[in-house]
């Protein structure tokens, strides 16, 4: 005899099937595919989240006449620059939201007008450290203290896009390294290990480094 079974009767014998053999796994089974769901819809947030923000930009530089005491000096010559590989004596680049383009730096005396401080910054959407995309404007990205008389110039400076496969492994690497899930909550709407950097990067604002320096360029 063929059993027919109508759309409710299949859903409910499906049902009862799903919960027979559920009932039949052991506590360490039942944790273990909790866990493998978890982490599938965690990675689903997580790529979701890579495809709805913008492109990521790469800033390095090579900027000269640094004035700072510096046991690396022999490294890189007296000038401050990044490394993509982390190497002594360099700096690791930086990452800003997309768009990226305008390059600026402005100068002020500093120590008694023997010294310069020259702040770089990127016209951009704000820097990964940050947290989610912002309102596109020139954002502080470095801080360097140089020789008086030393004049830092926009082709000391990179910008580049950031290859989407890269830019998915830098976010999932950002994520994991970061310190509180709450601060990835906050920050991007990613739950993971949290997502926020465990030094003052900067990143500021035209208008509030403006505010904090007192000054117009």
């Amino acid at each position: 005899m063929i059993l027919k079974l109508n759309k409710t009767q299949v859903y409910v014998f499906g049902l009862l099937v799903s919960v027979g053999l559920s009932s039949c796994q052991s506590p360490e089974q039942k944790a273990a595919n909790a866990q493998k769901a978890a982490e599938a819809e965690q990675e689903q947030k997580f790529q979701n989240f890579v495809e709805s923000t913008p492109d990521l930009y790469k800033v390095s530089w090579k900027v000269c006449g640094d004035s700072k005491i510096n046991l690396n000096r022999k490294v890189n010559k007296g000038c401050d620059e990044t490394r993509d590989v982390p190497a002594e004596g360099f700096q690791k680049p930086i990452f800003v939201w997309g768009p990226a383009g305008e390059i600026k730096f402005i100068n002020k005396p500093s120590f008694a007008d023997i010294s310069l401080d020259s702040t770089l910054f990127i016209k951009a959407r704000g820097c990964l450290v940050s947290g989610t995309p912002k309102e596109q404007q020139l954002y502080a990205i470095k801080k360097f203290l140089l020789k008086k008389g030393s004049n830092p110039q926009p082709t000391d400076v990179k910008v580049e896009i950031v290859p989407k496969q890269e830019k998915e492994q830098i976010l999932r690497d950002a994520i994991a390294d970061a310190e509180t899930e709450n601060a990835s909550l906050t920050n991007f709407g990613v739950s993971s290990n949290g997502l926020i950097p465990t030094t003052d990067q900067g990143c500021k604002t035209i208008d509030e480094w403006k505010k904090d320096n007192e000054t117009t360029p």
